[in-house]
């Protein structure tokens, strides 16, 4: 996000960036395998508004969103299997998505009511060690990182700031880095397909209702003291079943995988 702040001319974003910069790295060092300190529900809320204030103040909605699509899969991931929202000591008393093996190594619970998470779906594949555990998730992380860097140069294109062949070029770049990861990191391939499908599906979606909808002339909707563009509001319930059958596939994938491999163990 503080390169994307530097691209997109954001002051504010570049500001706030800079002010979690400050805070979280000193944190991180504290915070990396093995973890000395945690930041707890107070720390996390923190970062999260922080986050937020970034994306809103700075305009990078769109950046904020695919940097931190690791977290939005799994809490959608978590809420869907748990049918709501519930405390962390409730979820590994009842329901932990993860077991810690005699020799420290941790492995996916095949229990069919424990929490679906990311944990989870990349321990699927078998045992990690916890530091393994965690490489993956920098890995993927680094990928949305990239992400949102390609997303903010197209954003840039679409409004006439920069020549198209700068996003390719950046593509070309980033996709070295990308194949790297995945040959190194195979577990998290799926992963990174699902958000690729889903990136592409939206791109595809918005260019469609750029050509199709946004150019019509609908009335507004007016409410008490709003007006809401009816075509903006036609293009979010088109959007809707888009969003389901792709959250399905994901669902489908989780367990496909999940239970290949409870009955690989059983075998």
């Amino acid at each position: 996000m503080f390169v994307c702040s530097i691209i997109w001319n954001s002051a504010e974003a570049l500001i706030l960036s800079l002010i979690a910069l400050a805070v979280i790295i000193p944190f991180f060092l504290f915070n990396k395998f093995p973890s000395k300190v945690f930041p707890g529900d107070v720390g996390t809320l923190s970062i999260g508004t922080m986050i937020a204030c970034i994306a809103l103040f700075g305009s990078l909605e769109v950046v904020v969103f695919c940097a931190m699509l690791i977290h939005v899969f799994n809490s959608l991931y978590v809420i869907y299997s748990l049918r709501g929202f519930f405390e962390s000591s409730t979820i590994q008393e009842n329901k932990s998505d993860i077991i810690l093996l005699e020799d420290d190594s941790i492995k996916a619970s095949y229990k069919k009511d424990a929490a679906l998470t990311l944990p989870r779906l990349i321990l699927a594949q078998g045992p990690l060690k916890e530091l393994e555990l965690v490489k993956n998730f920098y890995a993927i992380s680094f990928i949305c990182g990239f992400f949102s860097l390609i997303a903010l140069l197209f954003i840039k294109w679409t409004l006439n700031q920069i020549d198209i062949v700068i996003p390719i070029i950046a593509i070309l770049i980033l996709l070295v880095p990308t194949v790297i990861l995945l040959i190194k990191f195979p577990r998290i391939r799926g992963v990174i397909t699902l958000m690729i499908t889903l990136l592409l599906a939206s791109i595809a979606f918005l260019i469609l209702i750029e050509i199709l909808i946004m150019p019509i002339n609908y009335p507004d909707i007016n409410l008490i003291i709003i007006s809401i563009p009816v075509n903006i509001l036609f293009s979010f319930i088109l959007y809707f079943p888009i969003l389901v059958f792709w959250y399905y596939i994901t669902i489908k994938y989780f367990w496909t995988v999940i239970n290949r491999m409870k009955e690989q163990e059983m075998n």
